[in-house]
């Protein structure tokens, strides 16, 4: 396995961050991710904001999926469609971490989200080639 170069902000090392990114369709990866900086730089119900955008792209991707790139592997879209909470998580996770500790009470270290990132990138190829 080729060693990864850098690390993502929860401290993974970005090959596993990069291979859990090809599963999800690029279009629906940017649309979180300029939603996230849009919403980060505004800080107001940030939380708020993000769960509806995941929301609507969660439910989005495996129509967008079907429909507009013609998949028709049901293990691929499942899987694809689990990817994308796992993959949001870790570019969320400083935003997750204050959210459960200010209303829960629980601390949790990002380093958490990276490790489910790390083991589902690894548990995904035994279901999609």
């Amino acid at each position: 396995m080729p060693r990864a170069i850098g690390t993502t902000a929860g401290g993974v090392p970005e090959e596993y961050s990069a291979r859990l990114y090809k599963l999800i369709p690029a279009e629906l990866t940017a649309a979180y991710l300029a939603i996230s900086t849009i919403v980060d730089s505004n800080g107001s119900n940030a939380l708020l904001y993000m769960t509806i955008a995941f929301l609507v792209l969660l439910v989005l991707l495996p129509i967008y999926m079907i429909r507009l790139q013609g998949v028709t592997d049901a293990t691929q879209i499942v899987v694809s469609t689990l990817s994308f909470p796992v993959w949001a998580i870790n570019v969320s996770s400083a935003l997750i971490v204050e959210y459960l500790h200010v209303h829960f009470g629980v601390n949790v270290e990002t380093y958490v989200f990276g490790i489910i990132l790390i083991l589902w990138t690894t548990i995904t190829p035994v279901f999609v080639k």
